[in-house]
């Protein structure tokens, strides 16, 4: 094998971060608190007028209010109420709203640097529960607003933020999935099992994202994503995870650097 002798010039360096670092699904989106996170128009993929299964993994860096409280996500607005995931930044739980919080975790119960998997499902009888790292909420909520419709079929539906501009997460998100039509883990489960590998598109995905090495939805009819200012993709993973092999990739700074 003929090989060339390369000189290196100003300050560029080599790093072992490339796009085939992990395999798909292994990935996260990285928020931050500067007007930043994903949006795309809503569909009836995503409209929750029945039984679903909500699911993410979360890692905050900060818990704090700006306009709102850290939003998950966001669905838009049935002509009634905004429906969201979300993370009360001064309490420190994760709730479903609705209006106010219709079920949520225990105080204290979100903690800074560490992933939490989250997990929101209704079934046909309309009881909503909440799992958070493999444990259901006691109580499922089967008040008032149990079975209204989370979401709608038009309108922005944002991920990381309120509205784009307030309620947003700092930190990342991987493997964000809406499952429309299915009770994936059985509401009536008190205990889950806690994925250790990327969730799929499993039948009746109407979103599955934050989990690849670029913005997209991989759900088997897709959304399109628009990316909000000062997001990235992110290495950070949920799961164990070796490097795929032979990972490596030059940095240049735009400047003077070059080979």
């Amino acid at each position: 094998t003929s090989t060339h002798a390369l000189k290196v010039d100003a300050d560029a360096y080599g790093n072992d971060f490339r796009p085939y670092y992990y395999a798909d699904g292994y990935w996260s989106n990285l928020f931050t608190v500067n007007n930043t996170d994903l949006e795309f128009t809503s569909t009836s993929n995503v409209e929750l007028d029945g039984v679903f299964t909500i699911e993410f993994f979360v890692r905050v860096s900060t818990l704090a209010v700006d306009t709102q409280h850290p939003s998950v996500l966001t669905f838009p607005t049935n002509g009634s109420n905004i429906t969201q995931v979300y993370i009360n930044a001064t309490n420190k739980y994760v709730a479903l709203y609705y209006g106010s919080d219709l079920i949520k975790t225990d105080n204290d119960s979100i903690t800074l640097n560490t992933w939490h998997h989250v997990v929101v499902a209704r079934d046909s009888s309309s009881n909503i529960a909440l799992w958070l790292n493999g444990s259901r909420v006691s109580s499922f909520y089967t008040g008032v607003s149990k079975a209204v419709t989370f979401g709608a079929s038009s309108g922005d539906f944002n991920i990381g933020s309120y509205n784009g501009s307030g309620g947003e997460i700092d930190g990342y998100l991987s493997n964000v999935r809406i499952v429309k039509g299915y009770d994936v883990y059985g509401t009536t489960n008190t205990s889950i099992t806690v994925p250790t590998a990327p969730l799929t598109a499993i039948t009746g995905t109407g979103l599955l994202t934050c989990q690849s090495n670029r913005f997209i939805d991989n759900a088997s009819s897709p959304h399109a994503l628009t990316v909000g200012s000062g997001q990235s993709i992110s290495t950070n993973t949920p799961f164990t995870q070796s490097k795929t092999a032979n990972v490596g990739a030059g940095f240049f700074d735009g400047t003077d650097d070059y080979l």
